[in-house]
């Protein structure tokens, strides 16, 4: 159910994030958030993914995508 979880729900939750998460409401972020923590209540899922980290990684990967695409 794991790589379900991912394919279907993480990877639409994050398609584009960094367009789009500047936009986002904190009340936003924590529905978000209580998606993912009740994938973990109910089993769906073996880790409770959190949204905050997931959305600092996105940003980070996109930083390091600029730096190294202007320094090439």
């Amino acid at each position: 159910m794991d790589v379900v979880f991912q394919s279907l729900v993480l990877n639409k939750t994050t398609y584009a994030v960094q367009s789009y998460s500047g936009y986002l409401l904190e009340q936003q972020i924590d529905r978000l958030q209580a998606v993912l923590s009740k994938a973990k209540k109910w089993g769906i899922v073996s880790v409770l993914n959190n949204l905050r980290k997931i959305l600092e990684n996105q940003y980070y990967r996109l930083f390091n995508q600029i730096v190294t695409s202007t320094l090439s």
